[in-house]
């Protein structure tokens, strides 16, 4: 089984919030899936990532059960996603598997289209989240679109915004050891401590051509609710 998690701000916008549950409601796989939406404060005073950091350690601590075998990862603010999604990071993440651990995949992630001509501020359409993915030297990675399947896998340090990871790298070990869980280093994104710790455990992390989402222009519908959190709008 598939634990889809979302964290989500109380502040995050009534329409962004209709049409995440709508996307992962039309996702079609063979296993099941169980989706949990889980709303969290951005307390004053703490640095953005590490509310972040937070908000995804309280999911994994109130929702990961001992059958998720698991965790896709997906942000509230994401427009959209093919609905054969989960099949293929599932069949991506069992390709890249290195020893005990099925691989962290992510899709492509591109910021939404908002008008016509060339991918810009002002039109959209570039790869998000350049400080979630960091490509195999460490550099923030900046894909540019093309067919589905060209080029296919490219190992990474870091993917973020939408990730398929082994439940098992969250649990406590035979050894007793923690699971790992998110910490923020600085001013990096808060997947880049776990995915660093996952690869130290010899998890590979992979971003593939094979899918890709769409993320929110977040102009269209206001940044104020990205940044503080007040209660969900209407």
């Amino acid at each position: 089984m598939i634990l889809i998690a979302t964290p989500a701000r109380l502040s995050t916008p009534r329409v962004l919030l209709n049409r995440i549950e709508g996307l992962v409601h039309s996702l079609a796989w063979s296993g099941s899936m169980e989706w949990r939406l889980h709303f969290n404060e951005q307390p004053r005073g703490v640095w953005h990532y590490e509310a972040n950091a937070r908000a995804r350690n309280e999911v994994l601590d109130r929702y990961l059960k001992p059958w998720h075998e698991w965790v896709l990862w997906v942000d509230v603010d994401v427009v959209e996603m093919p609905t054969n999604l989960v099949a293929t990071l599932v069949e991506t993440s069992t390709l890249w598997r290195a020893g005990a651990w099925p691989a962290i995949v992510a899709p492509m992630v591109w910021m939404e289209r908002v008008g016509p001509g060339p991918a810009g501020f002002q039109n959209g359409g570039w790869f998000y989240d350049t400080g979630g993915f960091i490509d195999d030297e460490g550099r923030n990675a900046d894909f540019h679109r093309g067919p589905l399947d060209e080029g296919q896998d490219v190992v990474m340090q870091s993917v973020g915004t939408v990730y398929l990871a082994p439940a098992e790298l969250y649990r406590v070990g035979p050894d007793g050891r923690p699971g790992l869980r998110y910490e923020v280093q600085g001013d990096e994104v808060e997947h880049v401590g776990f995915m660093r710790r996952a690869r130290g455990l010899g998890a590979n992390v992979v971003a593939t051509r094979r899918a890709e989402v769409v993320h929110a222009y977040l102009p269209k519908y206001g940044e104020e609710w990205h940044h503080k959190g007040a209660k969900v709008a209407v």
